[in-house]
């Protein structure tokens, strides 16, 4: 029995666990790219999963409530091709989802795996995880282009900017600025003069004002400069025309010759309070030893509105290596930090000057941690943990308050703040700047449930989730259904309708809805074997059982070898359908036709038709008057002249007729010419 409880109003006091540490377990190794807050307190994961038994990649999403329980998890494949990843999430509309990536397909006989073609992905979900539309860039930017989209962010008008590399005979840095349902309204590209520059993944973030800033790191080698230049690359564009106003390049001055520096991809672009732009990443001199982390300080670089940098400060421990993994704005200009330096998960919150707030750490959730997606919330800080080899079938959520206190898996944690202002300085980087073209076309995307189940390890709550099932929904024949909470779903799964209990956490019930529609039995026309032994037959695919000639069996296929008539019936819960079909030892029949009718009303010989012994397929069947009018035509076998013309009855005497048949394998066409004497 299911008993719903009232709603809260959404400004009464929540209250909710203090912090707990959740232990999930999932149905093969996954990783986790991005959380975003939903509705209701909710949180959306994005990330990507192995397929079963593979080394190929599907896209991954999964939904929990406030207090870490599943509300639903899915994965997302195309057939057009073997490999999806997701590379972020964002909101859209009315709790709708954008979430970026790219496709392709893989040479999975070889490892790492040999990328033979990746293209750019955007997706739009709902609140469920269903496809809304799937959209691949299909206008390469240039010819032979890899694409891969590394960073996305909403302006104010619901539009979308993302980021991409790109990759053809050099790299490119693409930015697209697009219309909410995927129509794009100008592309900019960068590049170097210099082919032998790399760029990192980019990150982007669209300002107060419209303008777009991005930022990664970039590795230069050029004849302008005797040494390899590796440093932090900032631009900002126009977000109207998507022209460039600025660019600036940042270098360490004890690296410019040895070329062994550490460049961590910027994880945070803030604009701060007096419009001033922090970037956030991670860097080493030279990499750490021994360590699964090869940084040892997180560098915040801090620019006035121009791109002029201002301040750059560091925080480091007293560990030999620390990286920051992901970045969370907490309002005002403050953030919170995720880091781990590959053994244990570290948290620290920063003011808008970048002054040291709080830090945690968060050893008692065990060794070999690498941490991802944080989230700030009113009433806590979200972050995810798992072992640090490649992936994971145990991801760990942690919620702590929101100062960072989980008292269960806390552990010490010490960082220092320091002015390294100058030891880095600006230098100029040639960047190559132009408009492109660039267009989305549709592509088929489809969605599996992916199965995950959480435990605590910890948890200090005043209140818990009451969760429960409602008995299995089924539909016959129907569009769409409505939850109680006033949800239309038009597509067969699980769905889940929130409450509030008193206290504040979440009553959840969950929803299997089954749309089914009587089924569809089809075999086709009557056909032959001629020159083969065998022939298959095919059904519509999707049923769980057909029953061929009376056996049952829940293949989509059936082989025949002997001539005869062979029977399809297909049973759901909505209805039963059947299709006979008639399979011939030949495939060509010889073409008999009479040769006088009486069309006098008697019942007898009133019809001059194609005798219905005749199996040949029919292309045509006219009939003509003496002089060569005609006056009767026809393309199904069962139609014949009645000995009308235009509603009078014809005159006695001879008229000719011409047939044109195919063969039942519809390799022979042939013709019969004839005569027939109409009597009365």
């Amino acid at each position: 029995m299911i008993f719903f409880l009232q709603a809260l109003p959404l400004c009464a006091q929540i209250c909710v666990d203090d912090y707990f540490a959740i232990n999930f377990k999932s149905s093969t190794v996954q990783n986790r790219v991005a959380m975003i807050a939903a509705q209701n307190n909710e949180m959306l994961m994005a990330g990507n999963v192995f397929r079963y038994n593979s080394l190929l990649q599907a896209g991954w999403l999964t939904r929990f409530s406030a207090q870490g329980s599943v509300l639903w998890s899915k994965q997302y494949y195309t057939g057009t091709f073997n490999f999806l990843n997701f590379t972020n999430i964002i909101p859209a509309d009315n709790d709708n989802y954008f979430i970026t990536g790219n496709i392709g397909d893989v040479d999975t006989t070889v490892w790492p795996l040999a990328h033979l073609t990746e293209y750019g992905l955007l997706l739009k979900v709902d609140k469920y995880g269903n496809i809304i539309w799937s959209k691949i860039l299909s206008n390469i930017i240039r010819p032979y282009t890899f694409s891969n989209i590394n960073s996305i962010d909403k302006a104010k008008d619901g539009s979308i900017v993302l980021s991409l590399s790109c990759f053809t005979t050099k790299q490119y840095t693409a930015i697209m600025h697009i219309k909410n349902d995927g129509t794009v309204i100008w592309t900019s590209l960068l590049s170097s003069p210099s082919r032998n520059t790399g760029f990192g993944n980019s990150k982007l973030k669209i300002l107060s004002d419209g303008d777009v800033a991005i930022a990664y790191d970039a590795n230069v080698s050029d004849e302008d400069h005797p040494y390899q230049r590796k440093g932090y690359c900032f631009v900002c564009f126009d977000g109207e025309t998507g022209d460039k106003i600025w660019n600036s390049f940042f270098l360490n001055r004890d690296t410019l010759s040895l070329g062994q520096a550490v460049l961590g991809s910027i994880e945070n672009i803030t604009e701060l309070p007096n419009h001033n732009i922090s970037f956030i990443t991670s860097y080493a001199s030279e990499p750490v030893k021994g360590d699964f982390r090869k940084t040892d300080k997180i560098l915040n670089f801090i620019t006035d509105g121009s791109g002029i940098f201002k301040q750059i400060l560091s925080y480091s421990t007293m560990t030999s290596s620390i990286y920051a993994s992901s970045v969370t704005e907490s309002g005002n200009g403050n953030r919170i930090i995720l880091m781990d330096n590959g053994d244990s998960s570290f948290m620290m919150g920063i003011n808008v000057q970048g002054e040291i707030l709080w830090q945690k750490g968060y050893a008692l959730i065990g060794r070999g941690q690498e941490t991802n997606c944080i989230l700030s919330t009113g009433f806590g800080n979200y972050f995810f943990s798992s072992t640090n080899n490649g992936g994971s079938t145990d991801p760990k959520l942690i919620k702590t308050d929101i100062n960072g206190n989980a008292p269960c898996i806390e552990s010490s944690f010490q960082a220092t703040m320091q002015d390294v202002t100058s030891s880095f300085f600006m230098q100029k980087l040639s960047i190559n700047f132009e408009k492109s073209s660039g267009a989305f076309s549709n592509l088929a995307s489809g969605v599996y449930d992916y199965a995950i189940q959480g435990n605590d390890i910890c948890r200090i709550s005043c209140c818990t989730d009451v969760t429960d099932t409602a008995d299995e929904i089924k539909l016959c024949n129907m569009p769409f259904y409505i939850l109680p909470n006033k949800d239309t779903v038009k597509n067969s799964g699980t769905y889940t309708s929130t409450y509030k209990t008193s206290k504040g956490c979440d009553s959840i019930v969950y929803y299997n809805v089954n749309f089914n529609f009587t089924p569809t039995a089809m075999l086709g026309a009557d056909t032959c074997f001629g020159t083969q032994d065998s022939l298959v037959l095919k059904a519509l695919a999707g049923y769980n059982t057909y029953t061929w000639n009376g056996m049952t069996s829940n293949s989509d296929k059936f082989v025949v070898t002997q001539p005869g008539d062979y029977t399809l019936m297909i049973n759901n819960e909505c209805g039963a359908k059947s299709d006979t079909i008639h399979i011939f030892k030949d495939c060509a029949f010889d073409i008999y036709m009479p040769n006088a009718f009486t069309p006098n009303g008697d019942g007898l010989n009133d019809w001059f038709r194609i005798p219905p012994q005749n199996y040949n397929r029919l292309i045509n069947f006219t009939i003509y008057n003496r002089w060569g009018e005609k006056i009767f035509t026809t393309q199904n076998l069962s139609n014949g002249w009645n000995g009308m013309i235009k509603g009078y009855p014809a005159a006695t005497g001879t008229y000719v007729y011409i047939i044109v048949m195919k063969s039942l394998d519809n390799k022979t066409t042939f013709t019969k010419k004839g005569y027939v004497t109409l009597i009365r």
